[in-house]
């Protein structure tokens, strides 16, 4: 009624015509043993290794002593050979798909973890107009994760941010978690002074700024002298902007007193981070050491 049945493989065809009438071995075999190359080295590649030696479609290989004896071992259990190795070649191959990832992008291990998680290396980033590479604050808890990121850490923004990480971990085992990283400005002001100690006689004009070589900040450079304090906005030091810019302030001379006193300059960067140098200025008498003596006009 439905017509006659094909038989699949007669059981008096030569070798080369079964061979002919399976190609599905030949494309899995030539899979498998690209899987070889791809994971190299790496216990995955020794699986698809063992499982392309299960289904080689090379009928020399197959008539060795060993897989004869294989072949025996499974036919005494009452089950056809090509079923065993074609289930056999699917789990390797999906283990070891599963098993083992492509190579890893990090350069640096990590602390174990349980699983596969993102672990922080620091626990900040240092303010900066540089590139920052994200791989030198995170990596992964599996050394052999690639990983992947296609936001890019602001390094010269203050404060938290977020940045999603793709892991891969081999054939279908992709995941994507997210990493707080916290920016933070730790790096004060530089104060360069000209001299150490500076010598006036009292009642000279001096202006104590003029021993002052540069105030700068290593990342937003040059500050401007202010003649007084700033107002304070609400924040944490390094983490906020608490100046609309950065200062310093220069502590004012009393040339008219004669005797040492100390002249402090403090620098604070729009951040917060607060820097200070002094030098001593020294007010000498001009009439010290001079003795004044009472003219007469010799009248008596």
């Amino acid at each position: 009624m439905f017509g006659k049945p094909r038989d699949p493989v007669s059981s008096n065809a030569t070798p080369e015509a079964r061979e002919k009438r399976h190609p599905f071995r030949w494309v899995a075999f030539a899979f498998l043993l690209l899987g070889v190359l791809v994971y190299i080295p790496s216990v995955a590649s020794l699986m698809f290794l063992v499982a392309a030696l299960a289904i080689c479609p090379i009928r020399r290989f197959r008539n060795t002593d060993f897989m004869r004896r294989l072949e025996e071992f499974v036919a005494s259990f009452g089950v056809h050979k090509n079923l065993v190795f074609n289930i056999a070649a699917a789990i390797l191959f999906v283990l070891g798909a599963l098993v083992t990832p492509s190579k890893s992008t990090t350069t640096r291990s990590a602390p174990k973890a349980s699983g596969s998680e993102l672990v922080r290396v620091t626990d900040d980033i240092e303010y900066s107009y540089d590139p920052v590479d994200i791989f030198d604050y995170v990596t992964c808890s599996d050394p052999d994760a690639k990983l992947e990121v296609t936001d890019d850490v602001v390094a010269h923004k203050v404060g938290t941010q977020v940045v999603t990480f793709k892991i891969s971990q081999g054939f279908l085992r992709n995941s994507e978690q997210d990493v707080e990283l916290t920016v933070r400005d730790t790096c004060p002001p530089a104060i360069k002074l000209t001299e150490d100690s500076v010598q006036i006689m009292a009642g000279d004009r001096y202006d104590p700024s003029s021993n002052i070589k540069a105030v700068a900040d290593p990342v937003d450079g040059e500050l401007a002298q202010v003649q007084k304090e700033p107002t304070r906005k609400k924040g944490e030091v390094g983490l906020d902007r608490l100046y609309d810019e950065g200062w310093y302030l220069v502590s004012p001379a009393d040339t008219d007193k004669v005797g040492e006193q100390e002249i402090t300059v403090t620098a604070v960067d729009q951040h917060g981070n607060e820097a200070t140098a002094s030098f001593t200025l020294t007010v000498t008498d001009p009439f010290e050491g001079v003795h004044f003596t009472k003219k007469t006009s010799g009248l008596e």
